[in-house]
């Protein structure tokens, strides 16, 4: 991830977890608020875009660095480790669309056989 979008949440997010840099949020309201935050970071490069992953119960948002498309809609590579859908690792290849409140909705690219 870009040295840029690292300092900016570092400076933003005082409640940055020191060992794994991850910032836990609730999924309803408070959650929305904290990743609409986060995704005003966007601003500052043009490189990555802040994407909300889904996987039954579980919720994660990370950032994929952009490799077609734009910030709004595209594919790209998962710049995070996560640290809670497991079917998703660092490097994976996403695809990613924005809906009309402005979150941006990601999810593994499947290939065809």
């Amino acid at each position: 991830m870009s040295d840029k979008i690292d300092k900016l949440m570092n400076d933003f997010f005082k409640m940055i977890e020191e060992d794994n840099n991850v910032v836990y949020s609730h999924s309803g309201e408070c959650g929305i608020k904290t990743y609409k935050e986060i995704k005003k970071l966007e601003k500052e490069t043009k490189t990555h875009t802040y994407v909300w992953f889904k996987c039954g119960e579980k919720v994660e948002k990370m950032w994929v660095k952009v490799k077609g498309g734009n910030q709004k809609w595209g594919w790209g590579i998962l710049d995070n480790v996560p640290t809670n859908i497991e079917t998703l690792k660092l490097g994976d290849k996403i695809q990613y669309q924005t809906d009309k409140e402005g979150i941006t909705y990601g999810e593994k690219h499947q290939t065809r056989h």
